[in-house]
């Protein structure tokens, strides 16, 4: 499958929300937002070139409004 040019993906793993009830375990949103980027890089799935598919994974506290802006920026 040749590869989808003009897509540009931001995964983001959110697992500290203010709502306790919203919160869920880091491993599986950091897992989710991985997978969610791996599989829109696979050839056989989605296609996006390496460079064009960001992951930014709520560890340290990175998935912040600053960051996401960041990141939708390197398109």
């Amino acid at each position: 499958m040749p590869h989808f040019q003009h897509g540009h993906a931001l995964s983001i793993g959110v697992a500290d929300y203010q709502e306790p009830r919203l919160r869920l375990p880091r491993p599986i949103t950091v897992a989710d937002a991985t997978g969610v980027a791996d599989a829109l890089k696979d050839p056989s799935v989605a296609a996006y070139p390496d460079a064009q598919v960001h992951l930014l994974p709520d560890s340290g506290r990175r998935a912040t409004r600053a960051e996401v802006v960041k990141g939708r920026a390197k398109k």
